[in-house]
């Protein structure tokens, strides 16, 4: 399974689903990828389950 955080400075591709949610995944990924203190936002509010 794909982890749900990349390790830093790793490439990823995001895959929308059927979901109508790249809104979403393009504003995450923008905010995750300011460095250190956007991981630090986005991370708490999410949780990776098996």
């Amino acid at each position: 399974m794909t982890p749900l955080f990349p390790n830093d400075n790793e490439i990823i591709t995001l895959m929308q689903g059927k979901t109508g949610d790249c809104y979403l995944l393009a504003a995450l990924d923008c905010i995750f990828h300011l460095g250190d203190e956007g991981r630090n936002k986005v991370k708490p509010g999410l949780n990776e389950t098996p």
